[in-house]
This record gives C-alpha cells, structure tokens and sequence, in this order.
C-alpha cells in the first residue's frame, strides 16, 4: 500500500467538504475517484498532498504518517500532484518549466560539482519530456503550446520528480478526443512507473485505465471497487452514473 487516508475529514463551516474518509492506493496501480460536482475530490487529494490540513483524520504514504507534513516535504517523499486547471510558467521555455521540477529532485542526489548537476536536471528534462509524450521544441514558450500540450507540459514536470504517487486531476478536461486517446496510451506506460491516482469525469477513461475505482458524494465514500463493480453498484447508477 503506497498512501492510506483514515476518517479524513476536512470541514469549511458547516460545509464537510471530506467527510471522514478512509481510502488506501495500492503500489502499482492506477486507482481513480470519481463523483459529481461538489462531491470533494479535489479537496481529498489536497489533504493527500498537504495543499490542505485536515480537521480530523490521518494521511500515512509508504508507511509514514504525513498528515502534518506541508506539500514542499511530500513532494521530496515522492507525491507529485497536477492540477485540475494547468499551473505551467508561461513566460518560460518548456525545458525550463520541467527544469524546475527537474533541479529539485537532482538537490537530493549529492554531486560532485555544478557541471554534474546541470547534466543530472538535463538528463531528467529530456527523460521527462519523453516519458510524458510531449514531442514540441525545449526551447518554445510554454504559453505559445497549444492547451493538450500544456497538460502535457504539467505531467512532465511531475515526472522530472521522479515520484513514487502521481496525482492527477482532470488531466482529460478540455482535450480534444485524439488527445484523450494519447492520454490513455501515457497512463498505461506511466503505471510501470509510478503510482497513478486519477480524479476524472470521463468515465470511458476511467473505466480503461482504473484497477480499482472510489466513489464520492457529499463528500463520503459512496462505493469502492473494480470499474465492473462500480459499474453494477445501484447506489453509484442513481447518484452518478445516472442509469
């Protein structure tokens, strides 16, 4: 098991946002949570990744307890996470972008001399880059890349962290349907990788991609299981599947 969350509850009022939520991510396998609008997926996987503290309840990743761990600390454990809406550097190149990622990773890894750690991040942008299929210039301006490449872009720079979790979140939105083929194509290579935790509204996706599938509403699990069990569930057909 790479990360288990325990009654995780995150409450803004008396709105619970997340309300005790127990989930565990096995190592290895991509594990997507689904649910509709305002159902706390986004607010789950920011306490998973320390965007967010949590009222009540327990994060443990490989074992550890993180739940107080800021984000910067979790990144160096191996969690990355992309976001709903792309956080890219416009201004800045492609490599530079996913150098970034890149050069925090490499810090870890001690090094005899500057010349080894700018080879270290080079090495790493370029195995990032390809890892994440995104074949456009180093050079380009990421704000000049059309927006599929820009969610490229972002999966890229959470590879250049070398993570042992990576969290995406409506990684599909707004692609186009030959994208959405690419992206499934990447998470199936990614999964040899790292850990895939997906948030997505695309059931088709989810349904190729997902060994094993939790569902949200009102912010509690509603159901867990395989993308044929979740798919039988008649809890899961009335509240969002909508059969």
């Amino acid at each position: 098991m790479i990360i288990e969350t325990k009654s995780l509850s995150r409450f803004f009022g008396g709105l619970r946002a997340v309300d005790s939520v127990s989930l565990a991510v096995e190592d290895g396998e991509v594990h997507a949570i689904i649910g509709p609008n305002g159902a706390g997926k986004t607010t789950l996987v920011s306490l998973m990744s320390g965007r967010l503290s949590p009222t009540e309840g327990t994060v443990h990743f490989q074992g550890r307890d993180i739940t107080r761990l800021p984000a910067w600390q979790r990144v160096r454990l191996g969690i990355a996470y992309t976001f709903q809406i792309t956080s890219i550097y416009p201004a800045l190149s492609v490599y530079e972008n996913v150098a970034i990622a890149a050069q925090m990773k490499a810090q870890q890894t001690p090094t005899s001399s500057r010349a080894a750690l700018a080879a270290c991040i080079d090495d790493v942008v370029s195995n990032a880059l390809r890892n994440a299929g995104l074949a456009v210039s180093p050079t380009q301006a990421a704000g000049e890349l059309a927006y599929g490449h820009q969610r490229l872009l972002e999966i890229a720079m959470g590879l250049a962290l070398d993570p042992a979790l990576l969290i995406l979140d409506e990684p599909t939105q707004g692609l186009s349907d030959g994208e959405i083929q690419d992206f499934v194509s990447l998470v199936q290579d990614l999964k040899k990788q790292c850990t895939v935790l997906l948030i997505e509204h695309n059931i088709p996706v989810v349904t190729s991609l997902a060994d094993r599938i939790t569902v949200l509403d009102q912010g509690s699990v509603l159901a867990q299981g395989t993308p044929t069990q979740i798919s039988a569930n008649e809890a899961v057909q009335e509240a969002y599947l909508g059969r």
